[in-house]
């Protein structure tokens, strides 16, 4: 359901958080973007597939 989705969303942020961190690298998470824009980026449907939340991670 969506719900476990976003509930597993939350982990698998957070797991790359740690993951960024541990190898001495820095993340942001990012829930406001333009999601057409995206999604015609990366050519997703917007139907069936959706980007829902990204992560960013680099060096500071």
């Amino acid at each position: 359901s969506l719900l476990n989705t976003f509930v597993e969303l939350g982990g698998i942020s957070h797991n790359f958080d740690l993951v960024c961190h541990s190898v001495h690298y820095t993340s942001c998470p990012i829930a406001g973007f333009n999601k057409s824009y995206i999604e015609k980026l990366l050519y997703l449907d917007g139907i069936n597939d959706h980007i829902i939340f990204t992560n960013i991670c680099g060096k500071e």
